[in-house]
Formats: structure tokens, sequence, C-alpha cells
């Protein structure tokens, strides 16, 4: 009986051993890999901290900017001013106001998506749409862009605005971030620093059909709800492609340095290489996701309800990678432009490639959006655009 239970406490004692050791190399691993963007450690009990803090902040309506919306999840609200940014009366981007209906002889463009629509690194008048109505007094830009839109709540504030001020062309901006965003309903599955904002986001019914999931907590009410409970944000998780279950809801996470290296490293494999409807098959984006699917599908939804007001659209690519620009092989979202044949796509890799100022080293700003001088390309590719759908 003393052997058996010496060969038992041994291997007991081995284990614990190879476990601990294992464990102060996780805690190394966490140090050296900090700052490595590929990956997030952050205790979830820091990530709800987080959330808690900055939900405060914008219920106390500290940002002029944003404003909650029920639907949408957040706008930009109307007059609002910072050293950046303005909003006119109707929340567009910029102090102009603009008449219900455009001026004779000149061509008015409504401008919806993203953070590169909005251009927010630059001030109103580096803006693209602003400087394409200084290249050209005959064109009016009204800018909707809104900072972290998926191109579905693009299509969604298109739906409640885009007829308002009877534009003659409806462009949707499109930089790659935004095929995550559209599966997603809570910014912080995205990107843990991200602010802790809510949003819908459609799915695609038996018939193809795309079939909008709600706002999960909407308005101040449902960000109040979750700025007094942080943990009912795991409720978003439920239909959100970027939910990471294995780090959200592991009760281990924040106990085990071993644990949370090991849980985050898998989900981040799973969703990046090896689920089978990943969002890219090497460097494209793959026709067989999900996300493709929703993107195309809101992308023929958005030319169809366009035309059928009377109007043009086009799709406004913003390359956000070099290779993209400046390389010499196919382009990520290539799978994205052959999907929609018969539709206007206005890719600014060309344009920004062609002109001598935009380089690797002037495209962006310190926030990674596009500089004054990327955005002047962009601003006189629209104009370009305009004189090629016969508008100016």
């Amino acid at each position: 009986m003393k052997q058996p239970a010496a060969r038992l406490l041994f291997g007991a004692v081995t284990i614990a051993v190879v476990l601990g050791s294992l464990e102060l190399l996780a805690r190394l691993a966490l140090v050296l890999l900090a700052n490595d963007e590929r990956f997030d450690f952050t205790p979830v009990a820091e990530r709800f901290e987080e959330q808690t803090r900055q939900l405060g902040e914008i219920l106390a309506r500290h940002d002029r900017l944003l404003a909650l919306d029920d639907e949408l999840g957040w706008v930009y609200a109307p007059h609002a001013t910072s050293d950046l940014h303005s909003t006119n009366s109707r929340g567009l981007r910029g102090k102009r106001e603009y008449a219900p209906r455009p001026p004779p002889g000149v061509a008015r463009v409504a401008a919806f998506g993203d953070s590169f629509v909005f251009g927010i690194d630059v001030r109103d008048d580096e803006a693209w749409s602003a400087q394409a109505e200084r290249m050209e007094p005959r064109v009016e830009v009204l800018n909707y862009g809104v900072g972290g839109y998926g191109t579905d709540q693009a299509l969604l504030l298109y739906r409640r605005r885009g007829h308002e001020l009877a534009p003659q062309l409806v462009v949707l901006g499109f930089p790659e971030a935004d095929l995550a965003r559209n599966v997603n309903r809570y910014r912080r599955f995205l990107g843990t620093r991200d602010l802790p904002l809510f949003k819908p986001r459609f799915e695609l019914d038996e018939h193809g059909e795309l079939s909008v999931i709600p706002n999960p907590f909407p308005g101040e009410a449902g960000a109040r709800r979750v700025f007094e409970d942080a943990r009912l944000a795991l409720e978003a998780g439920a239909r959100d492609e970027l939910f990471e279950p294995l780090v959200w809801r592991n009760p281990l996470y924040d106990r085990s340095g071993l644990v949370r290296v090991a849980s985050t490293i898998a989900s981040r494999a799973w969703l990046s290489r090896l689920r089978p409807d990943r969002f890219y098959r090497g460097d494209e984006m793959s026709r067989d996701s999900q996300a493709f699917a929703v993107l195309v599908a809101i992308v023929r939804a958005f030319t169809r309800e366009v035309e059928s007001a009377g109007a043009d659209f086009a799709l406004v690519i913003f390359p956000i990678r070099d290779e993209d620009i400046w390389g010499s092989g196919r382009r990520g979202y290539a799978p994205l432009v052959e999907a929609l044949p018969g539709i206007a796509v206005l890719d600014l890799a060309d344009a920004l490639r062609a002109d001598p100022e935009v380089t690797p080293e002037s495209l962006r700003t310190s926030g990674g959006h596009y500089s004054p001088v990327a955005s002047r390309a962009a601003g006189r590719a629209l104009l370009g655009l305009l004189r090629e759908r016969g508008l100016l």
C-alpha cells in the first residue's frame, strides 16, 4: 500500500510543479505580449470597470458629439463643436447648412458610412467632403458619416434620413473594418478599448433577405441598465460573431495567467484561422463567410433603395492597407467588387496611388485615418465620379 501511495504523491507533486511552472511562464508571456496588438489579455473584471466608467461619461454627455439612439445605437448630435469637428443643425459634418433642395446647376451628394467618411482625424475643412466642395463650387457633399458605424447602421440611417435633402448621388463609404462590424452587436467584443456602445445588425433569413436584429440595449435607458449591472453586456453576445465566450464567460480567466493566455490565443485562432466561415481566406475576404454575405446583401439593398428614390448610387472603397494601394497583387476586397456586378464602385486606391503627394508615410494621421493629403485625393476622385455619371 505504501508504494502506490508514494507513486500517487509523487505524481501529484510532479503535476503541481509542472502547472506551477506553466503558470509562471504564462505570467511572463503576459508581460512580454502586453503590447502585441493581436491579443488582448485584459482581465474581464477590469474590462467591466472600464465599461462602467465610460458608460457613466456617455450618460453624462461629456462627449457632446455622440448621442445615444434607440435604433442605431448612436448618432452625431446637431450643433456639436470640438477642436477638430463640428456638426450643423442636422448633425452633418461641418457648420455649413444646406437648403432642402440643391440650387440649379449644383450636384448634391449624400455620403454615408463610418469615421473614414466623416474624416474623424482631420478638421472640418480638411475632410474629403469639404475639400471636394472647395475644389468644385457646383458640388455639395452632405457628410452623414458616423464614427464606428458598420454598413448596416449606414443603411438604417439612410432609410431614416437619406431623402430629406434630395441628393442626386448617394455614396456608401466602405473600409474593410466594416466587414466585422456588420456581424457585431457590442463594440467592445470587437475591440476591448472601444467605446461601450451597442448596435443593431442584419442577418439573412431563409430567403436570403436582410432581417434586422435590434439594438440589444436601446438608447439611454438601455445604457443605464448596463451601467448599473455591467455583466448584462454579455447578453449582447447572442448572435454576435465577435463574441468570445472562452474569454468573457470563463470563471478562471482572471484567476490564472495560464488560462488567460491559452483562452485568448485559442479564441483569436478560432476567429481568424480555424472557424469555417472566418472573414478572410489568406489575404482576401472570404466569400464563404456570413459577414461577406451580409455585406453584399446590404450593398445591394442600398443600391435598390437609392435608385428607387430616383438617385444614383456608388460604393466608395476606402483602402486601409498599404499593399492594397501600392502592392502589385490582388486587393483584399477584390471578392467584394466581383460580387457586385452592375453596381458602381469607386476604389480610392487608384486615386491615392496616382497622387504623388500621397505616400505610405503621408496617407494616415496618427489616429490611423486619412490625412488631409489623402482626403484631398479622395475628394478629387469623387468629383471625377460625378463627371463620369454626368452629374457635373
